[in-house]
């Protein structure tokens, strides 16, 4: 979980010096957040760190691998490939479609697939490394 959640926040600290060096204006999503977390910093807080991580948790792996990697569909030989699809609409979902923060939160979403695979598909250790990430990115990361 710890490592995964500081290979997440090593990607938010590349993905916020890229996004200052090129001068990438921030997606809509991460504008949208800041403004909250300005408004009312410990509901948001709360938000990103524990309500969020769970139902993302819920529905992007577990409910996206359990439907998907189900015999019925593609079955387990295609894990590698869900993976990659589940962290793009992961990133997607999180960026619209600038591509820098894209390739930020797909390879977010990508790290969540592998760590939700390896734990045997057990929710409660993607959703605490999603929330420690969150927590190291709202502590760490420059906004």
């Amino acid at each position: 979980m710890v490592i995964g959640a500081v290979i997440i926040v090593a990607f938010a600290f590349g993905h916020a010096k890229l996004t200052a060096v090129w001068h990438i204006t921030e997606s809509g999503n991460e504008r949208a957040l800041d403004l909250l977390l300005r408004k009312n910093p410990l509901a948001m807080t709360l938000d990103a760190v524990i309500f969020g991580p769970i139902a993302e948790e819920l529905s992007f792996r577990g409910f996206f691998f359990s439907y998907v990697l189900s015999d019925q569909y593609l079955g387990r030989e295609y894990q590698a490939a869900t993976i990659v699809i589940n962290g793009l609409l992961f990133g997607y979902l999180h960026s619209g479609n600038s591509l820098v923060p894209l390739a930020y939160y797909t390879l977010f979403g990508m790290v969540l697939g592998t760590i939700y695979l390896l734990s045997k598909h057990d929710i409660r250790v993607n959703s605490v490394t999603h929330m420690l990430a969150n927590l190291g990115i709202l502590w760490l990361v420059p906004s």
